[in-house]
């Protein structure tokens, strides 16, 4: 029987050349303000938002709100949201001939900033508690375990990856989750989709990539700490195509939890319409630092890519490797403005750095299938616990659970438990 934290077990990952590479990557003050405001970033000088990095993203996106306000008449929930600059672009749908049309545009491209919501800002509607943004594919997981790749004859196919996985479990604990991503236009994109959608999770953002297919990813199991992993995403995957027209920015920004990942970052167009992301959103913020250097053409990247990103967070959550890769060290990453960091130790549970504090989280003990899914349930639970205003401390503890329930199966998102059954599981 293991311990389990995150269950941070080594593996190794090839990429579709088949080559291998050791690695494996499986937080109440801002984290409860989920609607609340950013008031630090509302109250600073023009003068110190002038000298923010720009955020580049080569788009311009419009938010018609007389449009929005009739589309959602039924939630009572109105207003306007300005964010950045305002540009003209073909991409703007306003009409400055007629009147009566009220609109506010987000503007961001490589000279424009984009600034959070302002305390004073009236609040765009969502029906949305998460939105989660990353990889989305399929699983391929063996039927028969402690076998190589090679000799392995049957698979079962499981929706996998950070987003697929995380939006699975948000909404099998309740929360309205909605998927930022892209998928291909081939079956195992619809399966992807439909799979999803029966779950409850919200598609209307998983865009499809008209030129990509949906990738696999493979696994080996060998309980209880070595699972390598296949992935197919070389030169490109359709999540690392994601851009700004696959989505709502104002309704992805107004959105009470934010999640991306450093993967999302590791391309582009993904790596600025993440940036983005993270930066006009208005709720808890939160970065998983997910490094995994065989997806990545120039690993070297990933240090700053992460920092800025970090920068924009409330919240981050790594591994030990992954701090060091994105920071050094955990206090780094701290006084990068981070409010909490949630540090994924394996067996030894998890350590959070909050207001100037550590607090040691024991692990979970569990009899371990598969650990690969078990950060994903973690992140899930997490977020569910701090949607429902509980302390850090034991939105983490109900984290490892739930991470611990993952790892007792083969599968990561149909293994995702409901509330019932993580309640049972604490008990």
């Amino acid at each position: 029987m293991a311990v389990i934290g995150l269950l941070e077990t080594p593996d190794q990952e090839r990429h579709g050349d088949g080559a291998v590479h050791g690695e494996h990557r499986s937080c109440q003050d801002r984290a409860l303000r989920g609607n609340g405001d950013r008031e630090d970033q509302s109250e600073r000088s023009e003068e110190e938002t002038d000298r923010d990095e720009p955020v580049v993203l080569a788009a311009i996106l419009s938010i018609d709100v007389l449009e929005r306000k009739r589309r959602e008449e039924d939630q009572h929930v109105s207003g306007e949201r300005v964010l950045g600059e305002i540009q003209e672009s073909e991409q703007c749908r306003h009409d400055p001939s007629r009147p009566d049309h009220a609109h506010s545009v987000i503007a961001i491209s490589r000279t424009v900033k984009v600034e959070r919501r302002s305390k004073n800002s009236a609040k765009i509607a969502t029906v949305i508690d998460v939105a989660v943004l990353g990889r989305v594919g399929i699983d391929l997981y063996p039927n028969q375990l402690r076998t190589p790749l090679r000799e392995v004859r049957t698979y079962t196919r499981f929706v996998g990856g950070f987003a697929g996985n995380v939006a699975t479990g948000l909404a099998r604990l309740g929360l309205k989750p909605a998927i930022v991503s892209r998928v291909g236009p081939d079956p195992h994109g619809e399966f992807v989709r439909d799979f999803l959608s029966g779950e409850g999770v919200d598609v209307r953002f998983l865009a499809v990539d008209e030129r990509l297919m949906t990738p696999p990813t493979f696994c080996e199991v060998w309980p209880p700490d070595r699972f390598p992993i296949t992935f197919y995403r070389y030169p490109t995957a359709p999540d690392w195509q994601l851009a700004p027209e696959d989505f709502d920015a104002a309704e992805v920004a107004a959105a009470p939890f934010l999640l991306a990942t450093g993967t999302g970052l590791a391309q582009s167009p993904s790596r600025e319409t993440t940036l983005a992301a993270l930066s006009a959103h208005a709720g808890t913020t939160i970065f998983d630092l997910d490094w995994r250097p065989t997806l990545w053409e120039r690993a070297e990247e990933y240090g700053e890519l992460a920092r800025k990103a970090a920068g924009n967070a409330d919240i981050v959550i790594g591994n030990e490797e992954e701090v060091e890769a994105a920071a050094g060290d955990a206090h780094t990453l701290l006084e990068l403005g981070v409010r909490a960091l949630v540090l994924k130790r394996g067996e030894r549970g998890v350590l959070l750095f909050h207001e100037g504090h550590e607090v040691d989280v024991p692990g979970h003990p569990v009899d371990v299938v598969n650990g690969l899914g078990a950060g994903d349930a973690f992140v899930a639970a997490f977020v569910q616990s701090l949607q429902a205003q509980l302390p850090l401390e034991e939105a983490a503890r109900r984290g490892s659970v739930a991470g611990a329930m993952v790892a007792a199966q083969l599968a990561c998102s149909e293994a995702m438990p409901t509330l019932e059954e993580l309640e049972a599981e604490l008990a």
